[in-house]
């Protein structure tokens, strides 16, 4: 049951949406080049298009390529930071070859931006024959608008001649290669590593995004996502001559982004287990949402609906498929997510790695991995909770059968992504007084779950339903900085669940929330919202604490400095300021101190250090310091004046 917050299997889907954006930008892209069927018309304009090049120009010498462009926003409304790139395509007909990247920065209405390129296209590649080109620049629609647009829009710029090197040579036959594909984590704002693989000794690999031009893959590789939306996203192999393979080594998959803006920093959301526990049902959930929208959590960031243990009881019908108890769920789980999706929230399931839950009671997918990631998907949830309780009990290997299941969620028949958290919670011992190992423990997830898993428990529970005590936390807080290189964008370590008013004082439960977001961890609310008081409501809204937590440099706060039970923790954010907290882990209030040295900043005659929770603002000429009354934290954000 151990809760963990949410999350997610970077599947090949969502990691690869960007594959041929960020490699547009890559030094090697400098060499990319493959061929692509003739896409609908890629030269004509598309007028309603906000981006437009102007100017073009591009020239050769021998085998290098060089040219520019004026990229004028002549449409209605600003537009983001965009990709370009040279592409070539031969006078005599035949694909679009994609050569050279180019970025474009966000512009204003009307403003524009100067762009250059340059390649040694035929120096570095054996694929592009000598000969006569047509030249393109080709700008990425999709990234320019909010609402997809499945077309690169290329301005012609006139016809080129590409010089041999004397590195060509013979075509030599396909390899019959087979790709194959591992997501290997989250590593930026819509970002993933993707691993490819072939069976053909010296593959290189090659993809497109909706029909662009081919342009190299290094493997592994960051790929970064733009948009949200639905894509296809084709790779191929190639060998080690540079001949492309068709078939059967081309994979392709379809891209789901929409839940990209909750891979980029820590996820946030509610869970069943702390404040419902196991029995509840449809009701239940939706009046739960309710208050969410109601009381402005979801407006906060609160928005993953996770139904935990309890959700059905395990028993299966003929075809081995889950029985969804009508009665709980009077109009099923789609129609849930579906109702969930339409009101901006999202939804979480669990299931057990094991034959059942802890004890043998509740769901567990051993031997119907597939079979439940399909169902999951098909029913429209976007993450899921696999527990380790019973499948620790029934002895299970922790990192096969976790690889195996996330392998399972991330082909699921529907092609849906969904996040994948791995709560492995057992600590050494805790089953039997032997097992687990170390080795299959909470505190080894970290050595194998940040390649498959948006997030991974680092320590047991903090408590049971409706009773979590702070010492637990303070356990888990310390548990989790034992590794705060693990986490960055889009994964997490996970410490367990927010529970204020669930056994904890107000001053408890503040100081828990100061110390989840200095250490980037996942916001997940375990406390029923429905009957929290409006101060408590309040502290967790509270926008200048999420936004420690929400900091798009993903950086996990550690410990600098402790004289017995004061500690200083230090979290650098992406404006250069740090955020700072004080935490006094004992009985009887401490003053704790530190200064800006310490803490990171660069020398200054003064700085600005503010108070997240009172809100006040003072200067200081470098000593940070508060009276931190006892089970408390004190939350600054340290800036230059």
């Amino acid at each position: 049951m151990a809760p963990s917050d949410s999350t997610a299997v970077m599947a090949r889907r969502l990691i690869v949406l960007g594959g041929l954006i960020l490699a547009c930008l890559a030094p090697a892209l400098t060499s990319a080049v493959g061929t692509v069927a003739d896409a609908a018309s890629p030269e004509a304009p598309a007028a309603t298009l906000p981006l437009v090049a102007r100017a073009p120009t591009v020239t050769a010498v021998g085998p290098r390529v060089a040219g520019s462009a004026t990229i004028v926003n002549s449409g209605t409304a600003d537009v983001r930071p965009t990709l370009g790139f040279l592409s070539v395509r031969p006078v005599s007909g035949g694909d679009l070859i994609g050569i050279a990247g180019f970025s474009v920065p966000g512009l204003a209405v009307g403003a524009s931006a100067a762009v250059h390129f340059s390649t040694g296209v035929g120096m570095q590649s054996p694929v592009i024959a000598p000969g006569a080109y047509r030249a393109l620049v080709c700008l990425d629609v999709d990234s320019q608008i909010q609402t997809f647009v499945a077309r690169i829009d290329c301005t012609p710029v006139g016809t080129i001649t590409i010089a041999g090197s004397g590195r060509h040579r013979a075509r030599s036959p396909m390899p019959n290669t087979i790709i194959t594909a591992a997501p290997m984590g989250v590593v930026g704002r819509s970002s993933a590593v993707l691993a490819f693989g072939s069976t053909a000794p010296g593959s290189t690999f090659q993809c497109r995004l909706d029909d662009g031009p081919w342009v190299l893959c290094p493997s592994p590789e960051p790929y970064t996502a733009l948009v949200d939306g639905r894509h296809t996203f084709d790779v191929r192999a190639v060998n080690s001559a540079g001949v492309p393979d068709r078939s059967p080594a081309r994979a392709a998959w379809i891209v789901d982004t929409r839940l990209s803006s909750e891979l980029a920093t820590p996820y946030m959301g509610w869970n069943t287990y702390y404040g419902v526990g196991g029995v509840y049902d449809e009701k239940t959930i939706i009046s739960v949402a309710r208050a969410l929208i109601d009381r402005g959590l979801a407006r906060a960031g609160y928005r993953i609906v996770w139904l935990d243990y309890g959700w059905a009881s395990g028993r299966r019908d003929s075809h081995g498929e889950l029985i969804v108890n009508p009665r709980q769920w009077p109009h099923g789980l789609a129609w849930l997510t579906a109702w969930l999706h339409a009101r901006g929230l999202l939804a979480g399931i669990y299931t057990d790695a094991g034959a059942s839950g802890c004890n043998g009671e509740g769901v567990g997918s051993v031997g119907h991995y597939q079979e439940d990631a399909n169902a999951f998907a098909a029913w429209g949830f976007d993450a899921v909770k696999m527990d380790f309780c019973g499948a620790g009990q029934e002895g299970l290997d922790p990192k096969s059968a976790y690889d195996q299941f996330a392998t399972a969620l991330a082909n699921n028949s529907s092609r849906r992504f969904m996040l994948l958290n791995v709560c492995n919670f057992w600590v050494p011992g805790q089953i039997n007084g032997t097992r687990p190992s170390f080795a299959d423990s909470a505190y080894a997830n970290v050595q194998w779950a940040p390649r498959i898993a948006q997030s991974w428990r680092t320590d047991t529970d903090i408590g049971f339903t409706g009773n979590i005590q702070f010492v637990n936390v303070l356990r888990n807080l310390d548990a989790d900085a034992a590794h705060p290189r693990a986490a960055g964008p889009g994964h997490w370590n996970a410490p367990d669940y927010l529970g204020p008013e669930l056994g904890m004082t107000n001053a408890q439960a503040q100081a828990q929330l100061s110390m989840w977001a200095i250490v980037a961890a996942p916001l997940i609310l375990g406390s029923d919202p429905r009957t929290l008081s409006p101060a408590t409501i309040t502290m967790l809204e509270n926008p200048q604490v999420i936004a420690v937590d929400q900091d798009s440099l993903g950086i996990q706060g550690t410990p600098i400095q402790q004289d017995a039970h004061a500690q200083v923790w230090v979290k650098p954010l992406v404006n250069g300021s740090r955020a700072v907290a004080l935490l006094n882990r004992g009985g009887r209030g401490l003053r704790i101190s530190t200064d800006a040295h310490a803490i990171g900043l660069s020398p200054a005659g003064a700085y600005v250090f503010e108070n997240l929770w009172t809100y006040a603002t003072d200067t200081t000429t470098g000593r940070i310091s508060a009276w931190v009354p006892p089970d408390s934290a004190v939350l600054y954000r340290v800036s230059t004046a």
